[in-house]
């Protein structure tokens, strides 16, 4: 199962467009895994996660092997700019002897490549480019003759970021930067955050890597150990042994199956035996829920939203308004039954618009495995390949804030396989809106899990997800569930409306019975995908049956939605030909 699973969602990544605080750029063929710390007196410590390779093929021309530390010190270059500041790094010819040093370097003026070439020219051994506030970045590319030379360390930070450390660098304090090369990392464990706990299976692909950093020689017999710690219980202790990893490479210890227990937080502690470094990660065997995300959702203002960049030009022109997100999920050997969908997003305010056209997220359970062999098809693009078998919206009322987890109840709760693969997809389409802005998923947490990426549909379907991992804060609950402190739209009684017939050819009747005259009421089909079928709204009505033309609709599986005082209903309907 597991190696399937993983070529499939090594199938796409999107291009990564959320503006963040630190991007990296060192030598691009370098293989290894990179931490970039900043430390300064009085025990500030910030580290960043950091790409140790670029896209950029011209950047570089050595791998970066080994820890590389510095004092942090602001580069003077005489005003070159004529703005009244300096430290810009674009003239070696005022520059002063930065050998051993970390230079800091202000934004502007020149490429990125010019200023990491002339700080190493003044023997630098590390540079820290700082945003001067203008608009983030993509990255820090290189298509200057200058980059092929360039074999030091470079980053990139956000003002906001340069603005913790910078004011002790401002007034003399010793603050050292590290670019540290990590010889332990990849650490893979459970296959979700949260399992529930009748939906527990095997972890059988629990292994981490480990990097030999030494250039000539081989190291042998090398031991590898995890150390599970479960909820109240004993420790228990799984070990492998490397035979021998070659000079300068890098080998994945693997470790015997565990099948956890009870409900609770289990703790996973790696070690080796070739060096001190130790790797943390938790999971959880929850009651009734699937997760991704670790639960430490942040608070506005801060960031933990990824998705598109601002001025959100990919998302308007080139995705065409249309973006989706979601997770995969393992069931256990009994199956079980779905009742509840949640998701979050960092930016509601800024997509209500007062219209349930508009404001509608659809949420859609997929079977990813429906020939039930036990993998994902391969190479997907689309959603043709899977099933889909659950259904449900959410219509922003306009109360809701940033980073707040929503809650859907389903109409009629789903009957999961045994060891099945579903995929819970939360997809949003702004073209009713017509506003231009994209959501902006939460997510929680970057840990890679076994056989598992983030999953979005942009121009198509990115099984890989952005550049890097984002475990996107959308949860599957099963039978049991109660929402406890998330926010529930008001659901439709299931008796106020049915479809007619089902399955359905050339029209479908939907028949209205509220207790009360409803000012305005809207009824929107959206095909498998989210995608907007069509719409139709009517006004002071209580009873009646509304006729859909379906006859010119391909066969496949559709979804109505209605909204009205009375609240909000989602139903699922089969058009056949």
């Amino acid at each position: 199962m597991n190696s399937n699973f993983t070529k499939w969602f090594l199938a796409g990544i999107a291009t990564f467009f959320m503006a963040l605080p630190m991007f990296g750029q060192i030598p691009n063929d370098s293989p290894f895994p990179v931490d970039f710390i900043v430390e300064a007196p009085g025990g500030f410590v910030r580290q960043y996660d950091y790409a140790s390779v670029t896209n950029s093929t011209e950047w570089g021309v050595q791998p970066l092997k080994q820890t590389v530390s510095g004092e942090l010190i602001w580069v003077d270059d005489d005003d070159v700019a004529g703005d009244g500041l300096d430290s810009l790094g674009c003239d070696t010819t005022s520059m002063a002897d930065y050998t051993g040093k970390v230079a800091l370097i202000r934004r502007g003026n020149c490429t990125f490549a010019f200023k990491a070439y002339y700080a190493q020219k003044a023997g630098a051994i590390g540079v820290v480019i700082v945003n001067n506030g203008g608009a983030a970045l993509g990255g820090m590319s290189a298509t200057d003759p200058q980059a092929l030379e360039v074999t030091i360390p470079a980053v990139w930070i956000e003002t906001a970021d340069g603005a913790q450390f910078i004011p002790k660098v401002d007034a003399g304090e010793s603050v050292t930067a590290t670019f540290q090369v990590r010889s332990f990392f990849g650490d893979i464990g459970p296959y979700a955050y949260g399992t529930p706990k009748d939906q527990v299976i095997p972890l059988d692909n629990i292994q981490v890597d480990l990097l030999n950093l030494n250039d000539t020689a081989a190291v042998y017999n090398v031991q590898g150990q995890v150390d599970i710690i479960p909820p109240g219980g004993s420790v228990v202790t799984l070990t492998a042994t490397i035979d021998s990893i070659a000079a300068a490479t890098s080998a994945t210890i693997e470790f015997d199956d565990y099948t956890p227990g009870d409900v609770g937080t289990y703790e996973m502690i790696y070690t080796n035996s070739l060096t001190e470094d130790t790797l943390r990660r938790s999971f959880e065997i929850t009651d009734y829920t699937f997760q991704m995300d670790n639960g430490d959702i942040c608070t506005w203002p801060a960031d933990c939203w990824i998705g598109y960049g601002y001025p959100y030009t990919d998302f308007i022109e080139t995705d065409f308004l249309e973006h989706d997100w979601g997770n995969v999920y393992f069931t256990g050997p009994n199956g079980g039954t779905a009742t509840h969908f949640s998701f979050s997003i960092g930016n509601p305010d800024s997509l209500y618009t007062g219209d349930p056209a508009s404001d509608v997220f659809t949420l859609i359970l997929y079977d990813a495995d429906p020939d039930g062999d036990g993998s994902i098809p391969g190479d997907e693009s689309t959603y043709d390949n899977f099933t889909p078998v659950g259904f449900a919206t959410y219509v922003l009322t306009g109360d809701e804030t940033p980073y707040e987890v929503l809650t859907i109840e389903l109409e009629l709760p789903i009957v999961l396989d045994a060891n099945g693969l579903y995929l819970l997809m939360v997809q949003y389409n702004g073209v009713n809106s017509g506003l231009g802005i994209p959501p902006w998923p939460t997510f929680s947490g970057t840990s890679s899990y076994a056989a598992y990426e983030d999953i979005l549909w942009t121009d198509r379907l990115y099984v890989g997800g952005w550049s890097g991992v984002y475990n996107y804060v959308v949860r599957l609950h099963m039978e049991g569930f109660t929402p406890i402190g998330t926010k529930e739209p008001l659901a439709l009684d299931g008796s106020k409306l049915s479809l007619m017939p089902n399955p359905a050819s050339d029209h479908l009747n939907v028949k209205l019975g509220l207790e009360n005259v409803a000012d305005k009421v809207q009824m929107i089909i959206t095909n498998s995908t989210g995608n907007l079928v069509t719409l139709k709204t009517v006004e002071n009505v209580q009873n009646g049956t509304f006729t859909f033309d379906t006859s010119n609709l391909p066969a496949g599986y559709y979804f109505l939605s209605i909204n009205t005082p009375e609240g909000f209903r989602a139903e699922k309907f089969v058009v056949v030909k």
